[in-house]
């Protein structure tokens, strides 16, 4: 067994560095996550931590600081670059400042960068993180209030024919306003332990994104660009399967600055903690926010074949009901559970199933119409 040195202070310098999430930690009795240096300390050698620490700023202000050649520099930040462990800003290059960009950075690189020791550093921090979590619950109780981090944005041929629907939930016209389509390695799928069945049948390069988020990724080479048509061709081909769409529960009418996720219930690391919160702090806790949306059963048309249970629905929410007029049982859709996603809805062989409207425009946070020249202000690309 390889034991690895005693982990340099610079890297406990940069973890402080991530801002504080009052969900998991008390500000003024912060702890650095034991995770984290780890994680820097493997995707940055002591000169690129170093580099790092006199970021923001560009390769020319931190070769002056440091006495180092421009070029030594530049290829420094461009390794860290790949590896997604700094980005441009509009302050200069950068590392992330919270975890959810530093696991979407480091998820989405290149494959020869994303290996067993990285997977099992962020099962780690994960793992410190429900802890917390856990810890926080227990010391606010009531007050402890967990805000849904993904929207469920519902598959587009299922609420086609529903008047009053909005760009930020019709997939088409979201990645048709979008200048740029690329599709990029799911960051939770390649950092969590997949089954073998899953590795087979569900695509790993599954997040399609757009905006400057688009730009970041064809820089590095992490993306892969699509035309509209093949985005959609894609689509297409996942709503076979047992995968959501989510996307960012902020700024919605703005989305396609980020991206539409296709998240498969058995590797999406925020399935797997949605889960995790369900079970070990309270069952009304969840990572996810529903579309506007619900999905209803015409029992006259149902065949009870299952279908929509034992292979669709991924939230529980569908269960056999006696229905007395029809003698026997039939699917129900329990709203309370529905996150509106539509995977019953496309695949239900009698056609029994449908979409309608449950919840207003404004349900969604942030609702406002789009607004011109607006840009992730991380990746400045």
């Amino acid at each position: 067994m390889v034991t690895r040195p005693e982990i340099d202070p610079i890297y406990k310098e940069l973890a402080a560095r991530f801002d504080v999430n009052p969900l998991y930690e008390d500000p003024a009795n912060r702890q650095i996550f034991n995770a984290v240096p780890k994680i820097l300390r493997k995707q940055a050698n002591l000169q690129q931590a170093r580099i790092v620490r006199e970021m923001p700023g560009s390769a020319e202000n931190i070769a002056k600081k440091l006495g180092l050649d421009l070029k030594v520099v530049e290829e420094d930040i461009q390794d860290l670059f790949n590896k997604g462990l700094v980005a441009p800003t509009k302050h200069g290059w950068n590392m992330p400042s919270n975890f959810g960009f530093m696991q979407d950075m480091m998820g989405s690189a290149s494959p020869k960068y994303v290996d067993d020791e990285l997977q099992s550093l962020f099962r780690e921090l994960f793992a410190e993180l429900d802890v917390r979590k856990i810890q926080r619950h227990e010391i606010l109780g009531e007050k402890f209030v967990y805000p849904p981090m993904c929207r469920v944005v519902p598959k587009w041929r299922t609420i086609k024919d529903i008047p009053g629907i909005l760009t930020c939930e019709d997939t088409r016209q979201i990645f048709k306003k979008s200048q740029q389509i690329v599709i990029i390695n799911c960051p939770c799928k390649a950092l969590s332990e997949r089954t073998e069945e899953c590795k087979e049948n569900v695509p790993l390069e599954s997040c399609i994104v757009g905006g400057s988020v688009a730009r970041y990724q064809l820089k590095r080479g992490t993306g892969r660009e699509l035309s509209y048509d093949e985005c959609m061709e894609y689509l297409d081909r996942v709503d076979k399967q047992q995968i959501v769409q989510t996307a960012g529960n902020d700024n919605s009418q703005n989305l396609i600055s980020y991206g539409v996720c296709n998240c498969h219930p058995c590797c999406c690391l925020y399935f797997v903690r949605d889960r995790f919160n369900k079970s070990h702090i309270n069952p009304n806790l969840s990572l996810f926010a529903p579309s506007r949306y619900c999905a209803e059963t015409n029992p006259a048309k149902c065949t009870a074949c299952r279908k929509c249970i034992d292979k669709r629905c991924p939230f529980g929410a569908i269960t056999m009901q006696y229905y007395p007029e029809y003698e026997g049982v039939r699917a129900h859709v329990n709203e309370d559970k529905c996150m509106g996603c539509g995977l019953c809805v496309l695949t239900c062989p009698s056609n029994a199933k449908r979409m309608k409207v449950v919840r207003p425009p404004d349900f969604i946070p942030n609702f406002r119409p789009p607004e011109p020249g607006v840009v992730n202000e991380f990746i400045n690309i």
